[in-house]
C-alpha cells in the first residue's frame, strides 16, 4: 500500500506518496535490480529512492526501468543524497533492512557514519 512520507534532509523537507521508499548506500538489491544508480558506498551520502504508487500502466515499465539502471527516468520517481534523512509517517510500522523485518516507529532517522566499518584482511 502507498503511504504519505515527509522527508527531511540537507537540502529540505519535502512530501511524497510512495509504495516503496528506499535508503542506500548502494546502488541495487541485488540480482542486478538498481534502485539508486549512482550511489556509491564510499561517497559519506546515502540515497533516497521514493517509488509512486504502482498501478496497471505503470508496474511493468517501472519493474523494466529497475533492471536497466533506468529508474531516475521513470515517472514520479523521486531521487535524493543526503549524510542526513528523517523520514516521517502516520503511523509505525515494518522496515527492511537488508533483507531483515523489523517494527520501526513513526519517526526514523538514517545517518552516515564515517569511518564506521573496519575490515580486516590478511597480510
Amino acid at each position: 500500500m502507498p503511504q504519505e512520507y515527509t522527508i527531511t534532509h540537507e537540502g529540505g523537507t519535502q512530501r511524497v506518496r510512495a509504495f516503496t521508499l528506499a535508503i542506500s548506500n548502494s546502488d541495487q538489491y541485488g540480482n542486478n535490480a538498481c534502485i539508486a544508480p549512482g550511489a556509491r558506498t564510499d561517497d559519506g551520502l546515502l540515497d533516497l529512492t521514493a517509488i509512486p504508487p504502482v498501478h496497471a500502466l505503470n508496474a511493468l515499465p517501472l519493474l523494466v526501468r529497475l533492471f536497466t539502471r533506468s529508474i531516475a527516468d521513470a515517472r514520479g520517481v523521486v531521487l535524493r543524497q543526503s549524510s542526513r534523512f528523517v523520514v516521517e509517517r502516520l503511523e509505525a510500522g515494518l522496515l527492511h533492512t537488508d533483507g531483515e523485518i523489523h517494527e520501526a516507529g513513526r519517526r526514523i532517522e538514517f545517518t552516515v557514519r564515517p569511518a564506521s566499518l573496519r575490515i580486516v584482511t590478511p597480510a
